[in-house]
């Protein structure tokens, strides 16, 4: 979230308004960085692209962290069971079992 207001930051000070939310950056971005006729110099424009692709790397390893995390899950019997409560989903019932333990 970090790296999304500090795009927000950058951009607003050149008045280009994005509206808050991870999100709402990754679909304004590819359309700001593409008109040519918003107030934003080549530098600018430079500095922004590699904001994207560092939010585009971090989005890719999120997505391997939870690659993992899911294997975790479907490893361990625990974490089943765990998620079958109402209210946990695999990654809460993987946190809960990597911080506790089996629960013996």
């Amino acid at each position: 979230m970090a790296l999304v207001n500090q795009m927000c930051g950058l951009l607003g000070e050149s008045g280009v308004v994005v509206p808050k939310g991870v999100g709402q950056m990754r679909q304004a971005v590819a359309a700001i960085l593409e008109a040519g006729e918003n107030r934003l110099s080549a530098l600018m424009r430079s500095r922004l692209a590699q904001l994207d692709e560092q939010l585009r790397e971090l989005d890719a390893r999120i997505r391997g962290d939870e690659a993992q995390l899911n294997a975790v899950f479907k490893q361990q019997e625990v974490c089943q069971r765990l998620a079958a409560v109402e209210g946990i989903a695999p990654l809460t019932a993987t946190a809960v079992v990597g911080t506790f333990g089996d629960g013996r």
